[in-house]
């Protein structure tokens, strides 16, 4: 009997991962508490305090202000959500000095037993435990733990705002809530189990080479040329080369040769094209000068697996403001021009025309749980480079809506030689398989 390839329904209780004990109680008993351990403090003063004293509060969070000890539910809410953040790797960040492994594993197991203290005191006490869903950022964290697929979880139910997200009152669950669990949890496996059936492809680097790149450019400049001739000197429009579809496309329009209906105005591209003359054999220019035009790098994507990301690029001469790039990716289905394009990284280009500099960053995409392509070419997705803007959506990178940092300094200033994708790298929990997308 042959063996059918439909995906059963799936029953996706087992993704619904709620809470670890986010500490809680109905009563809030006052008659003991639990210290917090001293080796708390020489941690926080060597790490933390500098942005979370009493004075600076970054991030609205005074560590100085905690209480140090634990006698009701909102302190041990409060702690908890400490311990969650130390565990997770994100206190202290990654820019700032890291403590030793010993350091922190003596903090994070002192702090755990007070946690477990406070807990049996505050059950002991009368009050009873918060049960409480996971976040966001733990949900996607545990899928990728358990099915080494990094996933966006835009689609899970909003968590709370304010500085802790992991406090049990705060992270109840009510049945549109458990609905949308249900529903995005089956899609998430069938996600899995999709990508758990692909064989893990080798390891390549695409590149994409901008030198001789303007072809599009240089047939505009040349058939504006042709235009400008035809108006200079009254040949007729075939005689110097156009068609009638072109001269209708590109004649701009005088009292003597009325605009068609047809015309488009393309200036900005032979614009581009002549002002950057010296630079076409050596790569690309950014900003690029009209809408439609983006420079970028397109290759198969795994759900599984990480990339690396390169370009080679200098800036010419003269320019006083450092110069970055910023890379984007659509949304699913909004594209470059919509609100929601993504930035994923950007940097300071360091080199010159003559001595570009190569730049590396690690990309570690998300993928919607939808992202299940069947072949290889629908799994492809493109990483746009553009000059960066200081903040915006993808769009606002282009040209039409670019505001320069440095009025006076040339229209583009950024010489991008080349761009690279290398991958993918996979994860260790990434599963295998022997049967091809194709």
């Amino acid at each position: 009997m042959p063996m059918s390839h439909e995906i059963p329904k799936l029953n996706p209780a087992a993704l619904l991962f709620f809470g670890a004990l986010a500490i809680g109680t109905a009563e809030q008993q006052k008659s003991q508490d639990i210290a917090i351990p001293r080796t708390i403090e020489p941690f926080f003063g060597k790490y933390c305090l500098g942005c979370h004293d009493a004075d600076t509060a970054k991030g609205d969070l005074n560590l100085e202000g905690l209480t140090r000890r634990i006698a009701i539910t909102t302190d041990a809410e409060n702690w908890q959500d400490i311990l969650d953040k130390l565990n997770a790797g994100e206190m202290p960040p990654k820019k700032k000095r890291q403590p030793s492994r010993e350091d922190l594993a003596t903090v994070v197991g002192d702090l755990t037993e007070s946690l477990q203290s406070a807990q049996k005191m505050l059950r002991d006490s009368g009050g009873t435990i918060v049960v409480r869903r996971i976040n966001r950022r733990e949900y996607q964290a545990t899928i990728k733990e358990l099915m080494g697929v990094r996933l966006n979880g835009e689609k899970l139910p909003d968590d709370p705002s304010g500085r802790f997200d992991t406090i049990g009152q705060n992270q109840s669950l009510n049945a549109m809530q458990l609905e949308r669990y249900f529903s995005f949890a089956q899609e998430v496996a069938r996600m899995a189990l999709h990508w758990a059936r692909q064989p893990r492809s080798e390891t390549k680097v695409v590149r994409k080479s901008f030198a001789n790149s303007v072809k599009k450019e240089k047939e505009i400049f040349d058939l504006l040329e042709k235009v400008r001739l035809v108006h200079e000197t009254d040949k007729p429009f075939a005689e110097v080369g156009l068609s009638e579809y072109e001269w209708n496309r590109y004649n701009r329009g005088t009292e003597k040769y009325p605009r068609h209906a047809e015309y488009r105005d393309r200036r900005t591209l032979a614009g581009y094209y002549k002002d950057n003359l010296d630079y076409h054999a050596r790569g690309r220019m950014l900003p690029i000068r009209n809408l439609v035009n983006s420079i970028g790098v397109n290759f198969p994507q795994d759900a599984r697996a990480h990339y690396r990301l390169r370009a080679r690029a200098g800036v010419v001469e003269g320019v006083k403001i450092r110069r970055v790039i910023r890379m984007t990716i659509p949304y699913e289905g909004s594209g470059l021009n919509g609100p929601n394009g993504k930035p994923i990284g950007s940097f300071f280009v360091t080199g010159t025309i003559d001595k570009p500099s190569t730049h590396e960053m690690v990309w570690l995409p998300v993928y919607l749980p939808s992202f299940r392509p069947e072949t290889k070419n629908q799994s492809r997705r493109n990483v746009t480079f553009l000059e960066d803007k200081r903040g915006g959506p993808g769009s606002a990178q282009l040209y039409q809506h670019f505001r320069p940092i440095e009025p006076g300094a040339l229209e583009e200033t950024i010489l991008v030689k080349w761009l690279e994708a290398e991958g993918p790298f996979y994860y260790p929990k990434a599963r295998r398989s022997s049967t091809s997308l194709d």
